[in-house]
């Protein structure tokens, strides 16, 4: 029992980091907490089912942040401004038709 309050305890620190705006952090710190978050976030998964892609090259000089399996995730430090949130829409999309074209 204990080892489950120590995993929710993990967990709530995570996301109090990851939704924390004020705190300064690099991309590739958020980038470790997402692949951390993904590991212990209750989806099952395991160090062997996460072959993380961190930073993967696709056409047009651009890079994936995360790529599990068929999932891309777009890493932006702070999502307060639209322009950013708009541009990570449009990163994502793609993305995603980059990848559906290359894997069918």
């Amino acid at each position: 029992m204990g080892t489950e309050t120590s995993l929710d305890d993990q967990l709530r620190d995570l996301l109090d980091r990851l939704a924390d705006r004020d705190r300064v952090r690099s991309e590739a710190t958020v980038q470790s907490d997402i692949r951390q978050l993904l590991l212990t976030g209750g989806l099952g998964l395991s160090e062997l089912d996460l072959d993380v892609d961190l930073e993967t090259p696709v056409p047009g000089h651009r890079r994936i942040d995360i790529e599990v399996g068929f999932t891309v995730i777009e890493v932006k430090k702070d999502l307060r401004k639209l322009s950013v949130v708009t541009k990570a829409v449009e990163q994502l999309a793609g993305y995603v038709a980059d990848r559906s074209e290359q894997t069918g």
